[in-house]
């Protein structure tokens, strides 16, 4: 899940449209792919990009006024996430014990097919004979 605007500026919900400002201005500067080592520019390109988005959003008051509904309306309780949570846990387990026992299926057909294959190989550097009994 990618990080509201108030996350990517840093500030509180109710934070005032100095404040906004403040946090904007802190943040371009400290991410600003100038002033990064060339390792790092990527990156901070990146993060400068969603620092833009959020400031833009968050400091005009119409936007900022929909993009606050718009998470009011997404949002889901303590509870109901708990209980996606535990959801999520008990598939990850179900699916760990699936692939388990995939994994011991396809190990048991590889160890078959290579005992088959020993097997035909030992035929074919001996003659044998079949007789029918009656």
């Amino acid at each position: 899940m990618s990080k509201n605007y108030y996350e990517i500026l840093e500030i509180d919900k109710n934070a005032s449209p100095e404040i906004i400002e403040k946090a904007y201005k802190t943040l371009a500067k400290k991410y600003h792919p100038d002033l990064q080592d060339d390792a790092h520019k990527k990156e901070a390109e990146e993060t400068l990009k969603k620092i833009n988005e959020a400031y833009e959003t968050l400091s005009t008051p119409e936007k900022k006024s929909i993009y606050d509904q718009t998470i009011e309306s997404h949002s889901i309780s303590e509870d109901d996430y708990n209980d996606l949570y535990e959801q999520n846990q008990i598939l990850k387990e179900q699916l760990k014990h699936t692939n388990q026992s995939s994994n011991r299926n396809t190990n048991t057909r590889i160890h078959a097919k290579q005992l088959f294959s020993r097997s035909r190989a030992k035929c074919k550097n001996k003659s044998y004979t079949f007789s029918r009994h009656y």
